[in-house]
């Protein structure tokens, strides 16, 4: 049985921004609203310097007296490669990534437990730098589905699925669904670019699917990365 990913009101709302680990001073805004004896709603808004960027927390009508909190994380040019540590902490598909990326996303906490990661979206501006990825070596993960004249026609695909040379993106969207699809998939990343190696052409436009428990997966990278405990 899975340990409960429990975690304290502190860390909720305020562990989030490390302090000055997390590069910067958190400014919040909170406004109790009066409600039945023993239940305390309230309106929160943090926002703090994180993976480069701007990230802010916020939340309506929350119920703090049973640490049930529904918020929305919005992130405003963060760096992708510490945005894809939370769904490919082990790297199974992306080995580096580099870029800036905005979006939102929802999260959940029911009595101080994170519930839930989503639904969010992130892309890449347009008209922004294209981002860099370096694929995990996974031969054939492209090519084989190319007749073996178009493979000899564009070698970039090869060299592309076995970490030879990286992916220069100019259109990448990562998507969070709120629970898992009839297909088992709680995030898709769409890129479309080609080959960072000038003499290669693979001109590539594809979805990379993830599967596995999210949460956990998310809960477990803050705890690395931010050193937050848990309660």
């Amino acid at each position: 049985m899975k340990r409960p990913l429990k975690i304290s009101l502190v860390c909720a709302l305020l562990g989030l921004a490390g302090g000055s680990r997390a590069g910067g001073e958190p400014t919040t805004e909170a406004g109790p609203v009066a409600r039945e004896p023993r239940e305390l709603r309230a309106k929160f808004t943090m926002t703090f310097k994180l993976f480069g960027g701007e990230v802010e927390l916020a939340g309506e009508n929350m119920d703090f007296s049973a640490k049930n909190l529904e918020l929305t994380l919005s992130c405003r040019d963060v760096e992708l490669g510490a945005l894809l540590a939370f769904i490919d902490a082990e790297r199974k598909w992306v080995v580096e990534a580099a870029g800036r990326v905005s979006g939102q996303a929802r999260l959940r906490f029911e009595r101080g437990t994170l519930v839930g990661v989503g639904p969010g979206r992130f892309e890449l501006a347009k008209g922004s730098t294209p981002a860099r990825l370096l694929l995990t070596p996974m031969p054939g993960l492209f090519s084989s589905y190319l007749p073996a004249a178009i493979r000899k026609q564009l070698p970039g695909f090869d060299a592309l699925e076995l970490g030879k040379t990286a992916l220069l993106a100019d259109v990448l969207r990562l998507e969070l669904m709120a629970r898992p699809d009839e297909r088992g998939r709680v995030a898709t990343l769409r890129i479309e670019g080609k080959p960072e190696d000038p003499r290669l052409t693979a001109p590539l436009a594809t979805d990379i699917n993830f599967r596995g428990d999210v949460v956990e997966t998310v809960w477990k990278t803050l705890l690395l990365r931010l050193k937050i405990g848990g309660g």
